[in-house]
């Protein structure tokens, strides 16, 4: 038996449980998932950016865009949470390219243009047209937001083989950005 009053127990119990859950609280704000977190301890996606749709048309997921000049800063203006450029019809004149993580609406003011996130490293889904079953990787096609299959890994890898011919919605390596020339669509 302790020599605690019986009520003193369950107050002190209720207090502790209740500081708890205040800190169990502080800390998820803090740190885990809320916007007060400590700045060493933000999170920072190095292989997404964002892009302003200015293709001229609405985009889907998965569909490739060039990435154009930045829409944020310039020189000493970049800051690493500030990495948002124009999303461009893939052309000659592009080098970097990035898979869209979500649908994109074109509009014709471009304040009311939408800032969408783009893969431009890493593993992603991205919407690759096959003319054999046995592509095994994909580049970027002038003036097309879909992927071009191509039977070795040219610029980007295909992860998991076509089944089929056609344009399809699969899983592809965006490892190496830069290519020197495009193939013409």
């Amino acid at each position: 038996m302790s020599d605690w009053p019986e009520t003193s127990r369950d107050k002190l119990s209720i207090s502790l449980i209740r500081d708890i859950k205040a800190m169990r609280d502080w800390w998820k704000r803090t740190f885990a998932f809320g916007s007060n977190r400590q700045p060493s301890r933000i999170f920072r996606e190095t292989d997404i950016v964002r892009v302003r749709n200015d293709t001229g048309g609405d985009r889907r997921a998965g569909e490739v865009v060039g990435l154009g000049a930045s829409i944020l800063g310039t020189g000493e203006d970049y800051e690493p949470c500030s990495l948002w450029f124009q999303g461009e019809t893939p052309a000659d004149t592009h080098t970097v390219f990035g898979v869209l993580l979500e649908p994109c609406a074109w509009k014709a003011a471009e304040e009311d243009r939408p800032v969408v996130r783009v893969q431009v490293s890493g593993i992603c889904l991205a919407f690759v047209y096959f003319t054999t079953i046995g592509d095994m990787g994909c580049v970027p096609q002038i003036g097309s937001h879909v992927l071009q299959g191509e039977p070795a890994r040219v610029l980007y890898a295909v992860v998991t083989p076509p089944a089929s011919t056609g344009e399809q919605l699969v899983p592809v390596l965006l490892s190496v950005m830069h290519c020197d020339a495009l193939p013409a669509a």
